[in-house]
């Protein structure tokens, strides 16, 4: 067949635009047609400067970058979130902070990232996003190394008096004269005015912890652009269809965060705070006394240093990812999984009763050079078509009342398990994570298959977010009743024995047995009684001798408050003695906690899934990043910001015995347990309640516009029909006077 010629006797365009054998090359070398040549625009490649040689072109892949952002996740996640999590308590024995304190703290890292992540998730969408992504994993990891510089510039006042006592002891009485010169009854003992050094040393020490300050800012600023960009990075390279199974993918690392994290902190916590300075044998003490303190600054460290690692592939990365043609290293798609995400025969690509926002939405290409004022524009008609998107706003205020609840509950867990159930923070760290990492792995995975056969549906994404919405709710509302009841305090939670002087509500540690031992209140060093009942420390149990039994373990005897009526087993001291740590308490809830807290995160996290889609899907395609970077905003401002600090409060009107020094008070050493279950419990349940009233919004408004779009198909549809019908009676009037014309 011969190509067809203009009058000009040049080559008709279409056939222009046909490729020669030259071009098209050998088309049975099929393998590598992911993979870039030489030739191929310098943007798309993998490389860095002049270093851009083949072998680096393999993982110009979306599954090479997916897997790299999991690890990242994982790291900025744990370092910033699970670890901090983890040794929280410690860091408020340490610094001696409320939880409302800690919790402000920690929340710098919220707020600084607020100062760009608008500006960061627009603009930075017309930049090297990779490479802005790893400048970002190194401010993260600049601030964990920050996060620990307290421990090497700040003494530990708590520590001071201990490392006095067992100076020139040895190592069989280090532990024993600690116990009996601070917290046995002591009737000669005077009071002395608190010295400038102890003054300064009591209370909050919130000011020495500028460099942890300084440390979340920094990676507030970093977390900004990691998030947003890295989303909309691997939508630009992958089929809208599979966005949800890279999505699960990308957060499925996510899922070992907790057990990562957790297990780290259970590793540093176990060792002693001035570890590599100090012989802990010699001070007499173990992770199971109270005056312990964990070497909580270690884990930063190593997070740092795994983020630095991290961060240097991402400036390797091409400016944008081309789609590829094979997803399953080098294979095409099995037809199992096209049929899964929809694209498999007898699917259409677009749900049944979808909003049409996803599918109208205009490509939207990146103007580079344009002028400021220009994209100011664009900036301003962005956020307008957001802020007046009722199925986004609504679907964005259900998902800020879900990070008020995972962010409140997560911050606190391990320390609530281990006032709730009286675990060490060590053992509390180790069985949220073995808990929480197959939950959230099950649910991450399980999120993301059932969220792809919903492939373009908001109808489907909305039914899938308000049921496991519903369901979570539920297993927060049951674990308000799964909970340990208060151990017996003398003068916390229960009057003492023969001595007692005070009842009900006005309970006192202070007893006409203890009046003349001169104790000290506010410090925490339990002992049990041979009546079975809890004492503050020692001194407060009326204790004036302290040795070792064969077991070496420490007993208190001559002890004036505790009941002398009392009866005792043959495990017990004798009457009038008691042993060091609190009374076992014979609460067996702990396991049916842990079960309700696995099911319940997996349902928590298969429920991201369909709600990060129900909100993305609704906008338009050139309004992707700025959606993530508001959600992000938003979140931060009326969630992760907020939250924990709501609950840290909440938490402390539970208290009811506070540290105290030099008539400063500082952190709480002891919690009303009832109470403190219907705080952190019904914090979490209440507004994931108030989450779901949102969504059903969402839903509203996603079922109405569905059912303004079909009326407009059938309009479209009818008229269509109507002016076939219309061009089908003009050619039967035109045949009938043909015919006329013929016989006449």
């Amino acid at each position: 067949m011969s190509q067809t010629k203009d009058r000009n006797g040049s080559l008709d365009p279409k056939y222009q635009e046909l490729p020669t054998q030259e071009q098209n090359g050998n088309f049975d070398n099929v393998i590598m047609e992911d993979v870039l040549d030489d030739k191929e625009d310098a943007h798309a490649q993998c490389g860095l400067g002049a270093l851009r040689c083949r072998c680096l072109q393999v993982f110009a892949h979306p599954n090479a970058y997916v897997l790299l952002v999991g690890l990242m996740f994982m790291s900025t996640i744990g370092a910033n979130g699970v670890y901090v999590a983890g040794v929280i308590s410690t860091i408020e024995k340490r610094f001696q902070l409320k939880s409302s304190e800690s919790a402000l703290l920690l929340s710098f890292n919220d707020v600084s990232s607020l100062s760009g992540v608008l500006f960061v998730a627009h603009f930075g969408g017309r930049s090297h996003r990779p490479r802005i992504i790893g400048i970002s994993c190194l401010l993260v990891a600049l601030g964990s190394f920050l996060n620990a510089l307290p421990q090497f510039i700040y003494d530990n006042p708590a520590l001071d008096e201990i490392f006095v006592t067992n100076v020139n002891q040895s190592e069989q009485n280090a532990g024993t004269l600690l116990y009996e010169k601070d917290f046995t009854c002591n009737a000669q003992a005077n009071a002395t005015p608190c010295t400038a050094e102890e003054i300064e040393a009591s209370g909050s020490q919130l000011a020495k912890t500028w460099p942890i300050i300084l440390g979340q800012l920094l990676s507030g600023v970093g977390t900004s652009a990691i998030i947003p960009l890295s989303v909309t990075y691997v939508d630009d390279a992958v089929e809208k269809a599979i966005l949800p199974i890279y999505m699960a993918l990308m957060f499925l690392p996510m899922a070992i965060t907790p057990l990562f994290g957790f297990a780290i902190s259970g590793y540093c916590l176990s060792l002693f705070v001035d570890f590599y300075k100090t012989d802990v044998s010699e001070l007499g003490l173990t992770p199971r006394d109270p005056q312990w303190q964990g070497a909580w600054w270690l884990g930063f460290i190593i997070y740092g240093c795994l983020l630095c690692l991290i961060a240097v592939p991402f400036f390797f990365f091409p400016r944008k990812l081309r789609k590829p043609k094979t997803y399953f290293f080098g294979l095409h798609m099995p037809d199992c999984c096209k049929t899964m995400i929809g694209r498999g025969p007898g699917r259409g690509g677009r749900g049944e009763g979808g909003v049409a926002m996803a599918q109208i939405a205009t490509h939207h290409k990146k103007h580079e050079g344009q002028p400021i004022l220009v994209a100011l524009k664009e900036f301003v008609a962005s956020l307008w078509r957001l802020l007046t998107n009722p199925i986004f706003m609504t679907s964005l205020m259900g998902y800020c009342m879900l990070v008020i609840a995972f962010s409140g509950f997560g911050f606190f867990c391990a320390k609530y398990m281990q006032y709730q159930f009286g675990i060490s923070p060590v053992r509390a760290g180790l069985l949220l994570g073995f808990t929480v990492m197959p939950g959230s792995l099950i649910g991450i995975m399980l999120g993301g298959v059932v969220s792809s056969r919903a492939a373009g549906s908001q109808r489907g994404y909305a039914k899938l977010t308000i049921g496991v919405q519903v369901l979570c709710v539920l297993g927060y509302g049951s674990m308000m009743a799964l909970g340990c009841p208060n151990i017996d305090i003398a003068g916390l939670t229960t009057q003492y024995g023969a001595g007692g002087h005070v009842t009900g509500n006005n309970l006192d540690v202070f007893s006409s047995c203890n009046m003349d031992c001169s104790c000290e209140k506010g410090v925490y060093s339990p002992v049990c009684g041979s009546d079975n009942i809890t004492y503050v420390t020692a001194c407060f149990a009326g204790c004036k001798a302290v040795g070792k039994d064969e077991d070496d373990i420490t007993i208190y005897e001559g002890c004036t408050c505790i009941n002398q009526t009392g009866h005792s087993s043959l495990n017990e001291p004798a009457s009038g003695s008691a042993f060091q740590g609190a009374c076992a308490s014979n609460c067996d809830l702990l396991l049916p906690f842990i079960i309700i807290l696995g099911v319940t995160t997996a349902l928590s996290s298969m429920s991201f899934n369909p709600t990060f889609m129900m909100k993305f899907r609704s906008v338009l395609d050139k309004d992707r990043d700025l959606s993530l970077g508001l959600t992000s905003l938003f979140s931060k401002i009326l969630g992760f910001i907020p939250a924990p600090i709501i609950l840290g409060a909440g938490l402390e009107s539970q208290c009811s015995y506070w540290q105290e020094s030099c008539d400063a008070t500082g952190e709480c050493l002891e919690y009303d347990r009832p109470g403190l279950r219907f705080v952190f419990t019904g914090f979490a349940a209440g507004f994931r309640l108030l989450a779901s009233l949102f969504f059903c919004i969402g839903a509203f408004f996603i079922y109405r516009a569905s059912k303004y779009e079909q009326a407009i198909d059938n309009d479209e549809v009818a008229t269509a029909n109507g002016k076939s019908d219309a061009n089908g009676g003009m050619r039967n009037v035109e045949k009938t006077l043909s015919s006329t014309v013929t016989d006449v």
